[in-house]
């Protein structure tokens, strides 16, 4: 794979151990460093690793290479166009690896690496080669983004004793640290700095430096001011002035006298965490190491609360000049933006959670964020940006055998290009010791080399462009020693790793998973025997190479491990994870005395469930939000009444979200108006924080209403389909602003006679564009009761549709003219969510006569009659129940439909999932029981496939009506969930 290291299963070990990947010496017992104090730890106290490899410990040799030239003191002279972050600084691209191991990949100007999931204790890691000529290093920097809450390490190679020195681990993106003086660099006057990912870790790798040591400067840094405290939630906000100090490197920060950071701080502000009264000064230091005395202290107290969780990402990790990055932050209600990086705040109070990043300048740009929440909350975030004015060439190696016995011949052909330019240079280190054997001006393919010497090469091809930027691929040559008998290589795939377990004993309840072993392979060629063991409890059953699906009865996590042994006994084996959920369901709102929850609706409300739903005893519509991003129990949510106006709204209604507000669209049975009722704040508390007015008026209107937020732009827009029951048609509204406060700001049509049951989708106009211009039109799905009752499919032929004259309309399923079908539909896509190949209509539904769920699946972006649909039925029944499939609520995530549905017959709350994206039968769905509702005919389901943080994937929640175990019928929640 291009640019990318990895060894993939444990077949390797034995090799490893008699193979010098890495021109290093032999590798000893060693500890990970555990605390995040700034402090050099030596190599020989990092830890044992089980894993193929290892963390680095001797330094790698280095040599000339061949396009380098030494100046007159022997050392290597760095590249005329070489790069600096300041004229200080020399540092290194991500991508500019001199070695690497695990899994370290390309990003763009960026290197990836991760290591395996926690608890493994797989290492990944980058050596970067730095000339420094006859300069130390004073201060080093590093660029690194990170994922998951993850952490890094930094190595500082030491050749006067051939070690590693580490500092970390750091979680934090910019980072500047002080090494003691002393002679670091190799003979030819490089500096190696090493970049470790270890136990789970991710990030991407921007860029990393040095600054050289003054060793005549003793003068330390004029003493900074007092700095100025803001209490936030948790802890102060501390800014100060810069000091005027032209080799500054940073500030140490100071809390009650303990310092607050294992790193020094490059810039002037940082919210320190205090639960008390805290005092905090400061010093500022020097490239050289000098450290000025204490500021004065300043004093302030906390305000109550925790510092919110906010992470910034970026669309990517670099890029060429004007190129465009987009910025995205979560976990707070706005936000200030400095989209350069340069201290500057180019965006203030903003609620949106996107911007573009100014990438006009090249260089090494660290866009920053303040975030903002209710009650004080306060956070800063950062990342960095590697920006350019030249396109790096790309070179990809082949070679024509790839393992073979001792010796071996091997014949390599290089392809490299430039898009912005010309390749001046192409190289060659067979090895892949980081040592160029030779180049050559000219493509020299093919590039013929003798292995002579058993083992695992990573060899590496490399191309210069007339910029001296550059390019590597690496080719991994496995050369099998003599008459020896290699063992065969483990490799297990699943076609799903998580599947969902429903009630215990039901029909329906569980899903499989197919095991593929087929890729495991012997290096003679001979066949294997293959063994697993599906819970990773230690009993291994044989199997072929097409083994049967196999089925988890047990919610919880599960190891499947593949064992393969040749015909010489030689075996090897590898793991995976498979995840079992099962539902947890609680009462959410119980009724006054028999009954809520009615027509509930259930959505994503800027990262937190919302639920819309009707309490028809006391004829309120009420809203629950979750507190947490992964409810698990009633007392993760809070309720309230929406009783705003006079009526009896919310007897049909549904939620959105509208810019990080929830907004719902309901029907006022008292005075027969639709509605619209739109929180002001992002977290409602009471129905004073809410507004509401009348959309349609003059009719009986409103029943059966569907609701959805598309964006124009960077605007949003409001659309509601809705049952006009005067006049027994479908309507359309649409919203002229983001903040509708009247009926003037909508824009009514009636679409065609049909209805009540109705399903607004946002359909996405090919081809599909970037946010914010997505181009999205609506497409409607309604029952149709004029002719014979039928399912119709409406799509509008403009973004915004005036009067009926802008729908094309169809019938796309008569049930065959005698079936009453089309009830209660739910359809895809919705707005924003790209699903399947080409984001393809579906929709979800119920046929009345013969009393089944069914599915129709459009096979082309732009369905234009009922012959560009499949149909089929989901759920018949079976042969003991019957009356399935009412109030239907369809999802898409990660290549499979879920559906949400009513058993009637059995008062089943009921799950479908495909099997495939593109489901064609009955049998491509599993299907689960999840709890007993009771048998109404109308017991309302609503589906969301929500992650719960924004590193899982997401999970199927269901907020539906169900009968209470005390009597009636009641809001309730189902969860999935490993316990």
């Amino acid at each position: 794979m291009k640019g990318k290291f990895i060894l993939q299963a444990t077949v390797f070990v034995a090799l490893i151990s008699i193979i010098a990947l890495f021109a290093a010496c032999g590798q000893g017992s060693k500890r990970v460093p555990t605390i995040s104090t700034i402090g050099t730890q030596q190599a020989a106290e990092l830890p044992v690793m089980q894993q193929q490899v290892r963390w680095p410990e001797g330094l790698p040799e280095d040599s000339v290479q061949p396009w380098e030239e030494l100046d007159a003191n022997g050392y290597v002279m760095p590249p005329k166009a070489a790069s600096n972050l300041n004229f200080a600084t020399i540092f290194a691209s991500g991508i500019e690896r001199y070695l690497e191991a695990g899994d370290v990949s390309d990003y763009g100007e960026a290197s990836s690496f991760a290591s395996g999931a926690p608890g493994g204790e797989e290492v990944s890691y980058a050596i970067y080669r730095l000339p420094m000529g006859t300069d130390q290093p004073g201060t080093i920097t590093a660029d690194v983004n990170l994922h998951n809450g993850s952490a890094y390490y930094v190595g500082v190679g030491d050749y006067s004793v051939n070690t590693w020195h580490w500092y970390g681990p750091y979680s934090t993106t910019h980072v500047r640290f002080n090494v003691p003086d002393a002679e670091y660099t190799s003979g030819l006057g490089n500096l190696m700095l090493a970049v470790v990912a270890y136990d789970g870790a991710a990030f991407d790798v921007v860029a990393i430096g040095a600054n050289a040591r003054d060793t005549a400067d003793t003068e330390a840094p004029p003493i900074p001011a007092v700095p100025t405290l803001t209490p936030v939630a948790g802890g102060v906000f501390a800014e100060w002035f810069e000091v005027a100090a032209g080799d500054l490197a940073g500030y140490r920060i100071y809390a009650d006298g303990t310092e607050v950071l294992d790193y020094i701080e490059g810039g002037t502000s940082l919210v320190v965490p205090a639960t008390d009264e805290a005092e905090v000064t400061l010093t500022a230091v020097d490239i050289s190491g000098n450290e000025s005395e204490m500021s004065d202290p300043a004093t302030e107290t906390p305000l109550l609360g925790a510092i919110p969780v906010v992470e910034l990402t970026a669309s990517a990790a670099s890029g060429v000049r004007n190129d465009v990055i987009t910025l995205t932050a979560t976990g707070a209600e706005t936000y200030d933006w400095d989209i350069d990086g340069d201290g500057v705040w180019d965006f203030t109070d903003d609620p949106t959670d996107t911007r573009d990043a100014d990438t006009s300048n090249p260089g090494i740009i660290r866009p920053a964020l303040r975030a903002h929440t209710a009650g004080g909350g306060f956070s800063l975030s950062a990342l960095s940006l590697r920006i350019t004015d030249n396109e790096r060439p790309e070179v990809m190696a082949t070679a024509d055998v790839s393992i073979g016995p001792v010796p071996l011949a091997v014949n390599i052909t290089i392809i490299a290009e430039d898009d912005d330019g010309t390749i001046v240079d192409y190289a060659w280190d067979f090895d892949g010791d980081g040592i160029f054997e030779g180049s050559s001006p000219t493509d020299p393919s093919p590039l013929a080399h003798n292995y002579t010497t058993a083992g695992l090469y990573n060899a590496k091809f490399r191309a210069t462009d007339n910029d001296r930027a550059w390019d590597t691929d690496t080719l991994s040559i496995y050369v099998l020693g003599g008459e020896a008998n290699q063992p065969p290589v483990a490799m297990l795939s699943s076609d799903f790793d998580r599947v969902y377990i429903g009630e215990a004993g039901e029909s329906y309840s569980y899903e499989d998973v197919t095991f593929d072993p087929s890729g495991s392979w012997d290096p003679e060629g001979g066949p294997l025997q293959c063994f697993l063991d599906k819970l990773g409890d230690g009993h291994f059953l044989p199997i072929s190479l097409i083994p049967p699906p196999q089925t988890y009865y047990i919610p919880g996590v599960y190891r499947p491990t593949l064992h393969v042994r040749d015909e010489w006994g030689a075996s090897s084996q590898t793991s995976l994870n498979v995840y079992a959920y099962h539902f947890r369901r609680y009462e959410l709102d119980t009724p006054t005395t028999n009954e809520t929850g009615a027509n509930a609706s259930l959505a994503d409300v800027n990262g937190y469930l919302g639920i819309s739903y009707y309490d028809p005893d006391n004829q309120k519509l009420k809203y629950a939000r979750a507190l947490t991003r992964y409810p698990v129990c009633a007392g993760d949510w809070y309720y309230h009444n929406l009783d705003v106006a006079a009526g009896y709204i919310g007897m049909n209604n549904d939620l959105a979200d509208l810019n990080g507000k929830p907004v719902i669209s309901a029907y006022n049975s008292g005075t027969n108006e639709l509605c619209i009722t739109r929180a002001t704040v992002y977290l409602p508390e009471s129905i004073l924080d809410w507004v509401i007015h009348a959309v349609d008026t003059g009719a009986d209107v409103g029943k059966g209403n569907s609701i959805q937020v598309v964006h124009s732009g960077t605007d949003a827009r409001i659309w509601i389909a809705y049952y006009d029951a005067t006049n027994d048609t479908v309507k359309f509204a649409r919203s002229t602003n983001s903040a509708p406060s009247g009926s003037g700001d909508w824009v009514t049509q009636t679409v065609d006679e049909g209805g009540p049951d109705i399903s607004l989708c946002a359909y996405l106009v090919s081809p599909p564009q970037p946010p914010p211009d997505d181009e999205y039109y609506p497409e409607i799905y309604y029952y149709n009761d004029f002719q014979g009752g039928c399912l119709k499919y409406a799509r509008a032929t403009t973004e915004f549709p005036s009067s009926g004259t802008d729908w094309d309309y169809y019938i796309m399923d008569d049930g065959g003219g005698v079936d009453c079908v089309g009830r209660m539909p739910s359809g895809l896509p919705r707005s924003g969510g790209m699903f399947l190949a080409g984001n393809c209509p579906s929709v979800a539904y119920y046929d009345e006569t013969n009393q089944e769920l069914k599915y129709a699946q459009a096979q082309t972006l732009s369905p234009a009659s009922a012959s560009d649909w499949d149909i089929h039925v989901v759920d018949d029944g079976g042969l003991n129940d019957d009356n399935v499939g009412r109030v239907a609520s369809l999802q898409y995530y990660d290549g499979s439909m879920w559906i949400s549905y009513h058993n009637t017959s059995n008062g089943r709350l009921r799950l479908a999932r495909s099997k495939v994206s593109s489901p064609a039968t009955e049998d491509d769905w599993w299907r689960h029981d999840l709890d007993y509702i009771g048998p109404g005919d109308n017991m309302w389901t609503s589906l969301e496939l929500f992650a719960h943080d924004s590193y899982e994937v997401a999970q199927p929640m269901v907020a539906y009506m169900g009968y209470l175990g005390g009597g009636g019928n009641g809001l309730k929640f189902a969860i999935p969930t490993l316990d």
